[in-house]
């Protein structure tokens, strides 16, 4: 979008690709928004060629992830598949990388990714990731001292796994370790 070109031009000038990447991830949004579905493609395979040079997991996953839908919705079924499909790769990679080094942030947005991505399938089952990612955020606004915010994300994601028989993710939201079923140590507890 036009309002978007100073911006773009700018990121360009610094040679920040960090920035521009999120340019032109904002202005793929917009023209979708503005129903110019024929326009985002083009600056998503821009997005695409940027996060592959980059080796830019989380990007390559929100560009092709994004890129996949518009090509849907224009009746590109073949191509939108694809692109989804490397979206759901891209971005259940950059989960787990995430996660282990302790970005919760960015483990939630590549969760969204998935979440979003099976949507698009109908993959409903599969659609569970959005409860990933919203007790991802849990746990992100927990590490941040916000317990009021963390418990609405938490029980959010809590009342998905049971609807779904998610026992595993029950079971770490509510604070478990995953492999042992055992209740997890409060580290801030332990340290007052």
């Amino acid at each position: 979008m036009e309002w978007l070109t100073p911006a773009e031009a700018a990121a360009a000038e610094l040679d920040d690709t960090d920035r521009l990447a999120g340019v032109r991830l904002a202005q793929a949004g917009a023209l979708y928004i503005h129903g110019q579905f024929g326009a985002a493609p083009p600056r998503l395979e821009q997005l695409r060629e940027m996060a592959d040079a980059g080796d830019d997991p989380l990007l390559r996953a929100q560009s092709d992830n994004l890129l996949g839908r518009r090509l849907v919705i224009r009746g590109e079924l073949s191509r939108g598949q694809a692109a989804l499909e490397r979206a759901l790769a891209a971005a259940a990679r950059g989960e787990a990388l995430s996660e282990a080094h302790g970005f919760l942030l960015e483990a939630a947005m590549c969760a969204r990714v998935r979440g979003e991505a099976c949507t698009a399938f109908g993959a409903w089952e599969e659609a569970a990731e959005w409860a990933r990612a919203e007790a991802a955020l849990g746990r992100l606004e927990r590490t941040r001292g916000e317990p009021a915010l963390a418990g609405r994300h938490l029980d959010a994601a809590a009342a998905r796994f049971v609807a779904t028989g998610m026992a595993r993710d029950l079971a770490r939201t509510r604070g478990a370790a995953p492999e042992s079923g055992q209740a997890r140590p409060d580290r801030r507890a332990a340290a007052s």
